[in-house]
């Protein structure tokens, strides 16, 4: 029986910190569906803005980082702290949302009935 909760993937490491070794690269995990959830605003202020609405559906598409706060543990995954990544990484999660997400959609559309549907795992 089909159940919620089920979805793919992918891990994204931020442009910003490609160059450094690989301990200290900063990435993102996100998921790969956009679910109808991911695209409410919670609020009037940010259905006025594209970037802000942006920024409230990749902060619900991630579903883990290694930034860290001073003392060591991870941050946690909240706009505000979405907000802080630079510019140029915050467009990479995007770009590789949109891809992802579109190859998903093309490869939906092109693939015969008689193949088997993409299978995924359930996460907690």
């Amino acid at each position: 029986m089909p159940q919620f909760n089920h979805y793919t993937t992918i891990k994204v490491v931020l442009p910003s910190t490609k160059n450094l070794p690989e301990e200290q690269q900063a990435w993102v995990e996100m998921r790969t569906d956009i679910l109808v959830g991911d695209l409410i605003s919670p609020t009037k202020e940010q259905e006025t803005s594209a970037l802000l609405q942006n920024i409230g559906t990749v902060s619900r598409m991630i579903v883990a980082w290694n930034f860290t706060k001073e003392d060591g543990s991870i941050e946690d995954i909240t706009e505000e702290n979405v907000r802080r990544i630079i510019a140029t990484d915050f467009n990479v999660l995007t770009e590789s949302l949109t891809t992802n997400v579109i190859s998903d959609e093309e490869k939906k559309s092109s693939s015969s009935t008689s193949q088997p549907a993409k299978t995924e795992t359930p996460t907690a």
